[in-house]
C-alpha cells in the first residue's frame, strides 16, 4: 500500500469512528432523556391524603407521648433533611429535631390538633402535602398555644414514611399584611 492509500484509509477508519462516537452519543443522551421526562409511577390505588393523615397521626401521637424513638423515626436520617419555621432554616438533622423536643420540661403537655389535611404523589415513593395545625403547650405554671400551616415533603424509606423537607407557618396575631 502506498502511502497515499494509508493515509486514506486511516482518514476513512477516523470518520467512521467519530460517527460511531455520536450515535452512541446521540442514543445515550435520547434514553437519558426518554427516563427523565418518564413521570414516576404513582402508588396505584392508595390515596395519598389518608396516606398522610395515618402518617401524622401516629406522629402526632408520639410526640403527644414523648416517645423519642417514634419521633427521631418519623424524620429522615440523611443530610437532605431540612425544617423550617416561618421562612427560617431551624434544623438540619432529626437529632436537632428531638433536642429542641427535649429542652420541654418532662410533664409538659403537647397537644396538636391537625385539619384540612391534603396529599398528593410525587412518585412512588414521594409526597408532598399540607396541613392546618392548632397546638397547645401546656408546662407547670405556663401554657401557650399557636397554630398555622405547615408544608411537608415526605419520603418513603423501607416500609414507613418520613419527613424530608417541612415548612411550618405560624399566624400571630400581631402580623401585619
Amino acid at each position: 500500500m502506498n502511502s497515499f492509500s494509508q493515509e486514506f484509509f486511516i482518514q476513512k477508519r477516523g470518520r467512521v469512528w467519530v460517527i460511531v462516537q455520536s450515535g452512541v452519543l446521540t442514543l445515550i443522551l435520547t434514553l437519558c432523556c426518554l427516563v427523565a421526562a418518564e413521570p414516576e409511577a404513582s402508588a396505584p390505588g392508595v390515596d395519598a391524603t389518608r396516606e398522610l393523615q395515618a402518617f401524622l397521626e401516629k406522629w402526632n401521637h408520639a410526640v403527644a407521648a414523648h416517645d423519642v424513638e417514634r419521633i427521631r423515626e418519623s424524620y429522615a436520617d440523611n443530610a437532605r433533611f431540612r425544617w423550617f419555621e416561618d421562612g427560617v432554616l431551624h434544623y438540619r438533622s432529626r437529632e436537632e429535631i428531638v433536642g429542641a423536643l427535649g429542652q420541654f420540661p418532662p410533664s409538659t403537655r403537647i397537644e396538636t390538633s391537625l385539619s384540612e389535611i391534603e396529599a398528593e404523589w410525587m412518585g412512588a415513593n414521594r409526597m408532598v402535602g399540607s396541613a392546618k395545625f392548632r397546638t397547645r403547650v401546656t408546662m407547670p405554671g405556663q401554657a401557650f398555644e399557636y397554630g398555622g400551616v405547615f408544608t411537608l415533603l415526605f419520603e418513603r424509606v423501607g416500609g414507613g414514611w418520613k419527613f424530608l423537607r417541612g415548612h411550618t407557618s405560624t399566624v400571630r396575631s400581631d402580623r401585619t399584611r
